[in-house]
């Protein structure tokens, strides 16, 4: 079995959130941010700012 390997993981991760990327930043507007810790917040900052710079 070959195990993928994390550039190719990924890929395929990033791939999927631009066709989610619409769907993802509705979710992000419903989200109340000041109920989520500052983790998830950052987290979820970091994961739309990766969207933005995807070719």
């Amino acid at each position: 079995v070959n195990r993928l390997d994390d550039d190719t993981i990924v890929y395929y991760i990033r791939a999927a959130l631009k066709i989610r990327f619409i769907l993802l930043i509705d979710l992000y507007q419903e989200i109340n941010v000041d109920k989520l810790n500052s983790n998830y917040q950052l987290l979820i900052v970091q994961l739309l700012s990766s969207l933005v710079s995807i070719k």
